[in-house]
């Protein structure tokens, strides 16, 4: 009896865990974040806290001759089928002429192509004058093409202007027309709380368990817990079937399993435990009127 109080605890305890822990990566499935203070490259320098939310910018001083200045490569970036995007935050004083930041896509077929900030306006627009920070977007569609061996990111400035980058992100097309049901940042929420729902159920199921009281409330939880997630894996199937991204499928399908393999576990031990209690009230009263005959 005291083994089974002590797995049910220990299921109760992983189960929130990896709800909460599991799901919370969810955000950043395949995201790859530049930090500067880690990698600076050579002819910029690293300003601490210089950044929005306190983080490390890069500053950039070009000369009247201006400079084109390798940021950083990222080899062999785990991509989405349908697409990429760098994004991050720019600001720049007194820069001359067009300058631009760029992403080079290299495939392996030796083929090179760019995406750069050479709009008017917007996320994509071209670095000149003198802006506070804002954001910036290089988005690149694959719609199901060969995917990137290597990506490099520049910054090119035609004339003197000093440059702050923000760290840099790799996402999906969150923000694109890709058909998605929804962007990186709600992937995110639907996790946390999703995790947490799951992490307070867990705990009260084991709360309940340990103490033998709420026998119909926790196997009618546990098998509301297994109901949804076998739902939740139908949505999963419509989901494929609909070439939805992975940020979409994955807590999608993480919190379906959670669901029924929890649900499942929780619904046996607490089932044991409950059995294992009706059998010592049983024994208990068939050991009362023995005692009185002795005495």
């Amino acid at each position: 009896m005291k083994r089974v109080r002590l797995l049910a605890r220990a299921v109760v305890t992983s189960i929130a865990a990896a709800s909460i822990v599991g799901i919370g990566i969810a955000p950043a499935l395949a995201d790859v974040t530049i930090d500067w203070s880690k990698r600076p490259p050579e002819g910029a320098r690293v300003v601490r806290a210089g950044a929005p939310h306190g983080q490390a910018a890069l500053q950039v001083d070009a000369g009247p001759g201006g400079l084109t200045l390798h940021l950083a490569t990222i080899e062999r970036p785990h991509v989405t089928p349908e697409g990429y995007s760098l994004v991050g935050q720019v600001r720049y004083r007194d820069v001359g002429g067009s300058g631009v930041l760029e992403m080079w896509s290299v495939f392996a077929s030796g083929s090179r192509f760019f995406s750069r900030t050479a709009e008017p306006s917007g996320p994509q627009a071209i670095l000149t004058g003198t802006a506070g920070w804002r954001e910036f977007r290089l988005p690149y569609r694959l719609d199901g093409a060969a995917r990137p061996i290597r990506l490099d990111i520049d910054l090119v400035l035609p004339a003197s202007g000093t440059v702050w980058l923000g760290p840099l992100e790799l996402t999906g097309l969150s923000g694109d027309t890709t058909g998605a049901w929804w962007n990186d940042r709600t992937a995110g929420l639907i996790g946390g709380l999703a995790g947490s729902l799951l992490g307070v159920l867990g705990a009260g199921v084991g709360v309940m368990t340990s103490r033998g009281r709420g026998r119909r409330l926790v196997l009618g939880l546990t098998l509301g817990m297994i109901v949804a997630g076998a739902g939740l894996l139908a949505v999963l199937a419509v989901e494929v079937v609909a070439s939805q991204p992975f940020r979409v499928v994955y807590p999608t399908g993480l919190i379906g399993l959670l669901c029924v393999a929890g649900g499942l576990g929780m619904r046996v031990l607490a089932g044991r435990r409950y059995s294992e209690q009706e059998l010592r009230k049983i024994q208990a009263e068939d050991l009362r009127p023995t005692a009185s005959r002795g005495s």
